[in-house]
């Protein structure tokens, strides 16, 4: 079911894609193959470095042998980085894959990865001291895609590149997969061929629930009046600051109720929590500044309150993102937050170890509407300065549409992980969590656990999931926008630089006074140049929304 599910959205997806915006992507017949070599030629030449020239030189003779066919005969080594915590046995897995890529594109694969708390420090760090590797896990707005592309780190991929070099994946993604990957007309990355409506969604002991009276949290309301009672009880709701529930306060006030309709510009600072849009209102296409919502200030109160009852620890902005889990299983935190997927497999690892948790997923958006993400919520870029583009873009391909790759970096080692029964199901040995291979990750090869004994929050789960995709909110044209920063790139870098010092603190009620800080916050914010991004966001959505008439 969740299959078709997905295909109906994709087609949905597709369909609400004006004429103009298709335009922009022209015929997937391509252009010669000598213009894929020109084209990362024009994208590697301003770079001025070695590793540049050796791309160019490179993709100009692969091109000439790609009348016949791609030329692999020299073996090449792909490093590749991921965002996520390494999984266990991940070293075997790679072995695995490599006796794949190696048979198939002569080439093997290296991995690296950028841990959660890192990667929003170290990503940019890899481009700017031209690190040497080849492939890297992207996304807009929360994973560095437009901050990246607007300092020239992405390699361009034409059309012609993407069919001759990755022809499976240019094949089975949709003309509105390559237009969400598109700034100021061009693609500078693989969407991964996969979409969902997952919203965020709260993972909470249900144990506490059930002593201080709640049978269900399904409202804003009873989520607030559950956070007071753990503090009244000596307990914490949340333990760590990216737990703080604004994304699940803005959702539950944003769904139908609230006229503003809430969503966050794509590529706009600190993970688009500071521009908004009116996204349930396709006429409008007005921007808002975060400080122009009383809904924060409103929040802001509500989480000081919390802090002043005991229901959120002092030392919240400096605890471990990654003992999220931990802080729950071991008595320190009622909740932890994340799309409805991941609660889902939070709760069931903690339920597998610490069952006296009794750990449920909940979910409350008031008029049950919901936004589908984007295929490019997930996917990869190529280093502008890779040596191999050619073979970054085969490796690429082969990871998105190879059977025995997707089982391998989806479900581990057969044999070993899982099983398959005779009815094309799985069954799980020992099982495998597969971190990070979302930026390849393909809905029609996933394969469907075989489960007879789901777990209640399985079952809560399917029972919300289908109600998702029967509910998805009409779709906004700015759902597909893209900010360019490069207009104002230093404004960005000293906005996202001064936001610390108060945006964190606000979202857990660590501040004294909160009018006073908000106007710090905001003081701070516009002294950065917010303004100037606001201004530079709404003239590229006035222009996008022109073209498409």
């Amino acid at each position: 079911m969740r299959r078709n599910m997905k295909k109906i959205l994709a087609i949905l997806l597709g369909t609400v894609m004006t004429a103009g915006l298709l335009a922009g992507c022209g015929s997937k017949g391509g252009n010669q193959s000598g213009e894929a070599a020109a084209s990362v030629e024009s994208s590697v030449s301003d770079t001025g470095s070695e590793s540049a020239s050796d791309a160019e030189e490179s993709a100009q003779g692969t091109a000439e042998a790609a009348e016949g066919g791609p030329d692999i005969s020299e073996h090449v080594d792909i490093t590749m980085y991921l965002v996520g915590d390494t999984p266990e046995t991940y070293d075997d897995i790679l072995a695995k894959v490599n006796e794949i890529t190696e048979r198939e594109i002569n080439a093997s694969l290296n991995v690296k990865w950028l841990s959660w708390s890192e990667h929003d420090t170290k990503y940019s760090l890899l481009f700017s001291g031209k690190e040497d590797f080849d492939l890297i896990f992207t996304a807009p707005a929360w994973c560095h895609y437009e901050q990246t592309v607007a300092l020239g780190g992405f390699l361009e991929l034409t059309e012609d590149m993407i069919s001759t070099y990755m022809p499976d994946v240019w094949e089975q993604l949709p003309e509105a997969a390559w237009n969400q990957a598109r700034i100021d007309g061009k693609i500078y990355m693989m969407p991964a061929n996969f979409v969902e409506v997952n919203p965020v969604t709260i993972a909470v002991r249900t144990d506490w629930m059930e002593q201080y009276g709640f049978d269900d949290i399904g409202s804003w309301d009873e989520c607030m009046a559950f956070m007071k009672a753990c503090g009244e009880n000596g307990k914490n709701a949340f333990a760590v600051k990216e737990d703080n529930p604004w994304g699940l306060y803005i959702a539950s006030i944003t769904e139908g109720c609230n006229p503003n309709g809430y969503s966050g510009l794509s590529g706009t600072p600190n993970g688009n929590s500071f521009i908004y849009y009116n996204g349930y209102d396709p006429e409008n296409t007005q921007l808002t500044s975060l400080f122009d919502m009383e809904e924060f200030r409103n929040f802001c109160y509500q989480m000081k309150e919390l802090a002043d009852a005991g229901a959120i620890p002092d030392d919240v902005l400096s605890t471990n993102f990654e003992e999220r889990q931990t802080y729950i299983a071991n008595g320190k935190a009622a909740f932890c937050l994340w799309n409805t997927g991941t609660a889902r497999t939070y709760a069931n690892e903690i339920n597998a170890a610490h069952p006296e948790c009794k750990m449920q997923i909940f979910e409350f958006a008031e008029d049950n509407t919901y936004s589908a993400s984007k295929y490019t919520n997930n996917g990869m870029g190529i280093n502008v300065n890779t040596k191999n583009p050619e073979r970054a873009m085969m490796m690429l391909n082969l990871l998105s549409t190879n059977q025995e790759i997707m089982d391998l970096t989806s479900l581990g080692i057969e044999g070993v992980n899982w099983e398959l029964n005779d009815d094309g199901t799985y069954s799980v040995l020992q099982p495998y969590n597969a971190s990070n291979f979302w930026g390849w990750r393909n809905e029609d090869m996933l394969r469907t656990l075989y489960d007879p004994a789901e777990s209640d929050v399985d079952i809560k789960y399917e029972e919300m999931n289908e109600r998702f995709y029967e509910n998805i909110k009409p779709e906004h044209l700015l759902d597909y926008f893209g900010f360019d920063t490069t207009a104002v790139s230093t404004q960005v870098a000293a906005v996202e630089a001064a936001d610390d010092t108060y945006w964190y603190p606000l979202l857990c009620g660590q501040v004294d006074d909160v009018d006073a800080a908000i106007e710090q916050f905001k003081t701070a914010m516009y002294t950065a140049g917010l303004q100037d991004i606001i201004d530079e966001a709404q003239r590229q959505v006035d222009e996008y929304m022109a073209a498409q008439k």
